[in-house]
């Protein structure tokens, strides 16, 4: 039996998730937020920005996003390691994030 959502409660997916978990070698990540079939996990940081990979349910990496200065902003790079195929709904998944971080940056700054 389907379990029908109620129009104005919150969709699942794309939810704001705080997490940290251990990779395979223990270190400690952060998982920001999940998507139905991707995770945006935050890399150590070596900058000012933060950055994070953009991966799959299964642990493959399809880009990160990280600060471009030369644009200001938040932007997503693909991996050269993968011949990389994204829909429309994961693109979108990846402009939410994307715009997310520029929320919360403009927050911090204001």
């Amino acid at each position: 039996m389907r379990v029908r959502r109620h129009p104005a409660e919150p969709r699942a997916h794309g939810r704001q998730v705080r997490r940290v978990r251990a990779n395979a070698g223990g270190e400690r990540m952060t998982l920001k937020t999940m998507y139905p079939f991707i995770e945006f996990i935050q890399i150590p940081k070596k900058s000012k920005t933060s950055a994070w990979n953009c991966c799959t349910r299964q642990g493959d990496i399809l880009g990160e996003v990280r600060w471009f200065s030369g644009w200001r902003q938040y932007c997503f790079f693909p991996t050269v390691e993968l011949a990389t195929v994204f829909s429309a709904g994961c693109l979108d998944n990846i402009r939410q994030f994307i715009n997310a971080l520029m929320a919360e940056r403009k927050a911090v700054s204001a």
